[in-house]
């Protein structure tokens, strides 16, 4: 549902979500860095051809790597100074909003 979106409205997005959390479990799944940020956990889902079958991996990441997850999600394949530091700032800016929260999870879809 957050195809298309922009910035301002993601910001929006990830506050409600994150105050629905304080109640109930919310599992979400985003291309948007913005609303992966503010996840209390952060998942990545990776596809890849075995065999010639197609299977699904779910990895947990730890903050170094939701913060290059968020990179990556921002810049792509060349990421740059300011995408970096610009998700360390969503992280930072995330985490005061935290506290008392039962949890977010995010799930990031990266194809192979």
């Amino acid at each position: 549902i957050d195809s298309g979106m922009g910035g301002d409205t993601a910001d929006v997005v990830a506050q409600k979500l994150a105050s629905i959390s304080s109640e109930h479990q919310v599992i979400c799944i985003t291309h948007l860095p913005q609303i992966a940020a503010r996840a209390d956990r952060h998942f990545r889902v990776e596809k890849s051809l075995l065999g010639g079958r197609t299977c699904t991996s779910v990895v947990a990441l730890d903050r170094a790597e939701s913060v290059g997850e968020l990179v990556r999600m921002m810049a792509g394949g060349s990421s740059s100074q300011s995408a970096h530091e610009f998700a360390l700032e969503l992280t930072e800016r995330a985490g005061g909003e935290r506290s008392d929260r039962m949890g977010v999870v995010s799930i990031n879809s990266a194809q192979e």
